[in-house]
């Protein structure tokens, strides 16, 4: 999933492979950061891989509340994405 090889995660979701709760144990704070740098795909991993996009971080924002980080602007702007349910 990291480095984003879409068709062996799909093979391994239909294989049955899940998540372990160590794996789970900081999702939340990685999707946030996914999220505050605007990396869809990297989300979209996450969500093939039958990640839960609406776990919390160690904040306890969830990433559709993380605001993007852009070093060029000094507003911050938000990324608008929906969370995708579960399954393959």
């Amino acid at each position: 999933m990291h480095f984003r090889h879409k068709e062996v995660v799909k093979l391994l979701r239909e294989t049955g492979v899940r998540f372990s709760s160590d794996e789970l144990k900081d999702a939340g704070t990685e999707l946030c950061s996914l999220a505050s740098n605007a990396d869809i795909e990297g989300l979209e991993m996450w969500h093939l891989a039958g990640g839960d996009l609406n776990i919390r971080g160690y904040d306890g924002k969830m990433p559709m509340d993380v605001p993007l980080f852009d070093e060029n602007d000094e507003n911050e702007e938000y990324i608008e994405f929906s969370a995708c349910p579960k399954g393959p």
